[in-house]
């Protein structure tokens, strides 16, 4: 399945005999909204993107997720000079615990999505060997918490509540 809300994978599991146990959404830094609603219950004016209890939902009926565009396009490692002030945000987060990491800014991105409870599983639509390398080594990067929480919220724009 592809950008289904819970309600949706729900519906179409009584009418199907396999198991439903994936859902590709795009998710990543700069597209953080399932993370974001899991953390914004009964908060008033927070963004919406139409999908709310999605990921817990997945979670707590054994549904993957695998984020595609988690790098958001290549946007969180080389941002276009018309890019939103979020994805800025983000991006020089990213590259700034790269840095300081001595590791590459992809292998940051993913390791942000790779470390979050849900076992999200990126989606690397690359064909650049490179590119492909540098995403390889967020499998041995372990970010501290402050870490995570300090690359959502650049990329948030606010501190998480």
């Amino acid at each position: 399945m592809s950008n289904h809300t819970w309600a949706q994978i729900a519906l179409l599991q009584r009418f199907v005999e396999a198991p439903l146990v994936t859902n590709q959404v795009e998710l990543s830094l700069a597209h953080h909204h399932l993370i974001n609603d899991g953390i914004m219950g009964n908060q008033t004016g927070t963004e919406y993107a139409g999908a709310a209890g999605t990921l817990d939902w997945c979670r707590l009926h054994g549904v993957m997720i695998q984020a595609w565009a988690p790098l958001a396009k290549g946007r969180l490692i080389d941002p276009p000079a018309d890019a939103s002030e979020p994805v800025r945000r983000a991006a020089a987060a990213v590259a700034s615990l790269a840095v300081a990491r001595g590791i590459a800014r992809e292998a940051v991105a993913l390791a942000w999505l790779l470390h979050h409870p849900a076992g999200i599983l990126p989606i690397i639509g690359t064909l650049n060997p490179g590119r492909l390398a540098a995403c390889c080594e967020a499998d041995a990067i372990e970010l501290t918490r402050e870490e995570w929480f300090a690359l959502f919220e650049a990329a948030r724009g606010r501190p998480v509540p």
